[in-house]
């Protein structure tokens, strides 16, 4: 390809990714103003931008713009009577919680990383980092709620059978499950209610987290509260010597860890012996960042046309923009990254004693579970 091919391919790709931010962002506030709901309640005979902002209770003008601005971005479409409708399927995306399609607390992730870009600039000349808490109550709830839709849809269907042993031990004896970096506590409460026998714990170092998971729990049924506890602390100076674990997990957690190595050798000391697992949820990126490169000059490609590119791209943007900032502002952080694959998970679990990384399953989604022991 020659420079002025590539220059053209290269302008070509930001007009059109500067063109799906802004489209992007106008998707987020109708899913934040509830927008998209009263179009699919209208059904297939649409809604005129006067009913939209009567039932809405927003300004008509900005109502208009809006409802054409998704139209030409085909988010929703245009009769030729000027009324507005939802293609069908779409409100399976944008607002059914229990479909694993489900995309709205992606979305969550613009405000939350845009109003820390001046941080992020800052952090790349001091390498200081930027704290979770300052990316506010956005990214938060993007994590919360993107959490949902993966355990919810592949915990018992797909992880849990790729631990044989200790699935069916959960299911007929009971266990303990420990969750490292626990968040709000989904999957705490997701094993809680699926494994009736198990008790569970969960372990962050973020106080807002660790309340939000109290407070949730509170709505749970009297069998979970006894199973369920959330400590604020990290999980390396955990003390107390009577916890013994059948399962550690670190979901989407481990390279959020500031020493991943000494969590692991952690696990070591709480592990139960020969069939204690620890389980790692990531990114499914590959093993060397080649093998996710395209052909220089290319535009690239689409999830139908080679995944392997786009969950590399998902990775390294998250981890530009939020969770090694993240890593970075806290003391003595080896600075993982969210690209962490099988080579380097290895050599952290080498690194803590452990004989076996093994590949377990893959995720619904960008996401790979991997076996150490």
């Amino acid at each position: 390809m020659n420079p002025e091919e590539a220059a053209l391919n290269l302008n070509k790709r930001i007009v059109e990714e500067v063109v799906a931010y802004f489209g992007i962002n106008a998707l987020s506030i109708g899913c934040d103003l509830d927008l998209f709901a009263y179009i699919s309640a209208a059904g297939n005979q649409g809604i005129t931008p006067e009913e939209l902002a009567e039932v809405s209770n927003c300004n008509l003008r900005c109502i208009r713009e809006w409802l054409e601005c998704c139209a030409v971005n085909n988010y929703i479409n245009l009769k030729e009577d000027g009324r507005f409708f939802l293609l069908p399927g779409y409100d399976t995306v944008l607002l059914n919680k229990e479909s694993p399609l489900y995309q709205r607390p992606m979305l969550k992730f613009l405000p939350g990383v845009s109003s820390c870009y001046s941080k992020l600039v800052e952090s790349f000349k001091t390498g200081s980092g930027v704290p979770y808490k300052d990316f506010g109550d956005a990214c938060f709830q993007a994590i919360k709620e993107n959490n949902v839709t993966i355990y919810s849809h592949n915990l018992i269907p797909v992880i849990m059978p790729s631990f044989p042993e200790l699935h069916e031990k959960f299911q007929t004896q009971g266990g303990t499950i420990c969750d490292v970096g626990c968040g709000a506590g989904e999957l705490c409460l997701l094993f809680a209610r699926c494994f009736e026998k198990v008790n569970v714990i969960g372990v962050d170092l973020d106080d807002r987290s660790i309340d939000k998971a109290n407070l949730a729990l509170t709505g749970e049924s009297d069998s979970v509260k006894r199973r369920v506890r959330f400590i604020n602390n990290s999980f390396e100076n955990i003390e107390e010597e009577e916890y013994s674990f059948d399962m550690i997990t670190f979901f989407l957690a481990l390279h959020d860890i500031p020493d991943p190595e000494k969590s692991l050798i952690t696990c070591k000391r709480f592990l139960k012996p020969d069939i204690g697992r620890i389980a790692v949820l990531e990114v499914n990126v590959q093993d060397n960042i080649s093998d996710m490169c395209i052909e220089p000059g290319v535009r690239p490609p689409s999830l139908q046309t080679n995944a392997t590119n786009v969950f590399g791209r998902l990775a390294y943007g998250l981890s530009v923009t939020l969770c090694l900032p993240c890593t970075m502002s806290q003391p003595h952080n080896c600075a993982a990254g969210a690209a962490f694959s099988r080579p380097k998970i290895q050599v952290e679990a080498t690194k803590a004693g452990f004989q076996h990384v093994e590949f377990a399953c893959i995720v619904k989604g960008p996401f790979k579970v991997y076996r150490i022991y």
